[in-house]
């Protein structure tokens, strides 16, 4: 069976409860099963990303042993949130909505958050 590509998609941000980390765990299951997986911060997600060093590392060293490697921030949802200068680790690649919107239409799955 080949890989699946699987979107998860993070919008909300620490505030709103769980929903981010289980997302992330699930996610992280996901790769363990040898899918294609990428996470994709848009609007209030992105304040996960600036919610302090502590908090990132602890997100950093998840992602990293599950070694999920495609982790997309939506520049807008950066912009709009006062964000823009925001200095994010190198796994993380800052896109363009388009672009956003292009790499869902390439998922097998998007799953919405």
């Amino acid at each position: 069976m080949s890989a699946k590509r699987i979107m998860f998609v993070l919008r909300n941000g620490k505030t709103a409860g769980p929903s981010t980390d289980e997302r992330i765990e699930v996610a992280m299951m996901a790769q363990a099963f040898d899918q294609e997986v990428h996470l994709a911060y848009l609007d209030d997600g992105v304040f996960t990303l600036a919610a302090g060093p502590d908090d990132l590392a602890a997100l950093l060293a998840k992602i990293e042993e599950s070694d999920i490697s495609h982790i997309w921030v939506e520049q807008q949802s950066l912009a709009e949130r006062g964000l823009a200068d925001l200095v994010l680790p190198d796994l993380f690649a800052v896109l363009d909505r388009h672009q956003i919107i292009e790499l869902m239409g390439q998922m097998h799955m998007v799953i919405p958050g």
